[in-house]
């Protein structure tokens, strides 16, 4: 069996915790840590945003293109706010 890392960042951390939960408590992640004071710069509408977000890494056993799309799910599709 291969282990795999998969990234994913969270814009606070309601939602870091909810989907921590969720992935270790369904079974979907082995652990799910958080790296805190993330900055993450891109483009959004045009413009180049920079942001505090909080970064997990889970680690788990699933396959990625369904750990991604539960993640999805969890975020409620969360997309940065229009400034």
């Amino acid at each position: 069996m291969t282990a795999l890392l998969v990234l994913s960042t969270c814009p606070n951390q309601d939602v870091a915790d909810r989907i921590s939960q969720a992935l270790v408590s369904e079974g979907l992640a082995a652990c799910v840590s958080r790296i805190t004071d993330v900055q993450s710069t891109y483009r959004w509408q045009g413009k180049v945003q920079t942001n505090d977000e909080i970064l997990l890494l889970i680690k788990n056993f699933m396959l990625v293109i369904f750990l991604t799309f539960v993640v999805a799910i969890l975020r409620l599709l969360v997309l940065p706010k229009k400034l």
